[in-house]
């Protein structure tokens, strides 16, 4: 599973701290999704995001950034729906950023299940 190998990175204290940010920022019903290549994160309306450890960093994947504000000018990525962006801290700057990001991306599920007739 790749969270073993991001554990054994040596970004793995901040792997673990963005991780618990973002659950916790996701609040309750927040479930985790372990997989060979990412962890992903999704509130009970749908995913909001992915992270892993990278040579630089940790990598945060937003799974409709390609549709976000992009209020902090982080986001790179031309696929039709993923955006991401990697930090090397987890300080004031990044936990704003990550909390806009995670707002922005319930609220893009909030309105896509309100198209759909899904009841909140």
């Amino acid at each position: 599973m790749r969270f073993d190998e991001d554990l054994g990175s040596r970004y793995a204290e901040l792997f673990l701290a963005t991780r618990e940010f973002i659950m916790g920022c996701i609040g309750d019903g927040v479930s985790e999704k372990q997989s060979k290549c990412i962890t992903s994160y999704f509130s009970p309306l749908g995913g909001i995001c992915y992270i892993k450890t990278e040579p630089n960093g940790v990598r945060i994947g937003w799974f409709r950034g390609a549709h976000m504000k992009d209020k902090y000018a982080l986001l790179g990525g031309k696929g039709k729906m993923l955006r991401g962006h990697t930090i090397k801290t987890l300080g004031a700057k990044e936990r704003e950023a990550l909390t806009y990001y995670i707002e922005e991306s319930i609220s893009a599920l909030i309105g896509n299940n309100l198209k759909k007739g899904k009841k909140q």
